[in-house]
């Protein structure tokens, strides 16, 4: 039963991702959608590998050879729904700083655990590892990088998913809160490995989960096959529920455009903080108006907009003496934008007065979507200022002393 499970798994995954792959090139988001092929792929080689007669066959050529190949899959798929949660939630170039250190994390224990596999060992490797720990060190150091990798990465995937989960849509939030509780447990997976460990280490205990030779011939046949077969088959039910739920909201809660919204929200963040830190006045219009739909992602990239638009016109008098003339690249007017922010900060007296239809160009001909599409490269291009460290508070003097 155990290997059916794992079986069906690994082929449902297969089949997602060959249809997912097929999408892939007309995919909105291709950062996430690739990490969505990432996870279903590395479920599907770890699920199909953790099955007895495919760990059975693969003994024959490279004892345990299986483990290691599923152990690796495993936190390849840990790392991709992190990746995944973060590709949906934030823009590409806010999302990528985030996923970098946990893909040189993930490297790191992929690392350690080829090196200490393949390392000479005084006992022959078969079945599980847990009566070998106290014989072989290298072991235990496998063991205890693989846990600490797969704790910490379904932890940070149980709080993204619960933060997540939190303004989604129904069938999106219900799917989020079932892969959270199969976070919860597999968290529990690897603390129950770490403990397992830690009682062989100092106890000394040789003593091993299933038959004689290690193998598990039933999903829950004492503890420690409940540990490395039964608790992974739960977590992979509770996967698919989740997965499924999700899927239902792709196709009937208008999924894509949601969370393009929700990207749309958090790429204007640093323009929208920076100008209503600068002009204030422009959030107290629409503060009454919040407790209306705090959940709707569109109405606050609506209000969010029009603070922007508002905030730009009370800026435009610290602008440079005629924007019309300049070109109106995103670059150009985002640096234009923080040096105004640094003149009215500074208290520097306004240098003109700029009509409001002149402060839109080039986008006053355009409609509301392709006014927030440039006003989002605008603020893409505001942020890579801010992290470059490139504040125009050093040249203001210069420019309107």
């Amino acid at each position: 039963m155990a290997a059916a499970l794992f079986y069906l798994v690994a082929l449902a995954a297969l089949a997602a991702a060959a249809l997912r792959l097929a999408r892939l090139r007309t995919s909105p988001n291709r950062p996430a959608a690739q990490a969505y092929c990432l996870i279903l792929i590395a479920m599907a080689v770890a699920f199909a590998t953790m099955a007895t007669p495919t760990q059975a066959w693969i003994n024959r050529h490279l004892l345990d050879g299986g483990k290691v190949l599923g152990n690796v899959c495993a936190l390849i798929a840990a790392f991709g729904v992190v990746a995944l949660n973060m590709y949906t939630r934030w823009p590409t170039e806010q999302a990528w700083p985030r996923v970098r250190w946990r893909l040189v994390l993930l490297l790191a224990a992929v690392a350690v655990l080829v090196v200490t596999f393949f390392w000479p060992h005084p006992v022959p490797l078969t079945g599980s590892f847990d009566g070998l720990y106290a014989r072989d060190p290298s072991l235990a150091l496998y063991t205890t990088v693989y846990a600490l990798y797969l704790g910490h990465a379904l932890l940070d995937h149980v709080r993204l998913s619960w933060q997540f989960a939190r303004s989604a849509p129904p069938f999106l939030r219900w799917g989020l809160r079932l892969l959270a509780v199969a976070g919860v447990l597999g968290v529990a997976y690897a603390a129950s490995k770490l403990a397992i460990v830690v009682q062989r280490l100092i106890t000394g205990s040789t003593e091993q989960p299933g038959n004689e030779a290690g193998v598990c011939h039933s999903a829950f046949d004492g503890v420690g096959c409940t540990v490395a077969v039964g608790g992974p088959g739960i977590v992979a039910l509770l996967i698919v529920a989740g997965v499924v739920a999700c899927a239902f909201s792709a196709r009937l809660e208008g999924l894509a455009q949601w969370t393009a919204t929700l990207r749309s929200l958090r790429r204007l963040e640093p323009l929208w903080r920076a100008i209503t830190k600068a002009v204030p006045e422009v959030r107290s219009a629409g503060i009454a108006d919040e407790s209306g739909q705090p959940r709707e992602a569109s109405w606050r990239l609506e209000r969010r907009y029009v603070e922007i638009r508002d905030g730009l016109l009370l800026l435009s008098p610290y602008r440079t003496p005629d924007p019309t003339a300049v070109d109106h690249d995103a670059a150009v007017e985002a640096a234009m934008i923080a040096e105004a922010i640094a003149a009215k900060q500074a208290g520097v007296p306004p240098r003109n007065d700029v009509p409001a239809a002149a402060l839109a160009a080039p986008s006053a001909e355009l409609g509301l979507e392709d006014d927030t599409a440039w006003l989002e490269e605008v603020a893409t291009e505001f942020a890579a200022r801010t992290r470059r460290g490139r504040p125009a508070a050093a040249r203001q003097e210069g420019a309107f002393s």
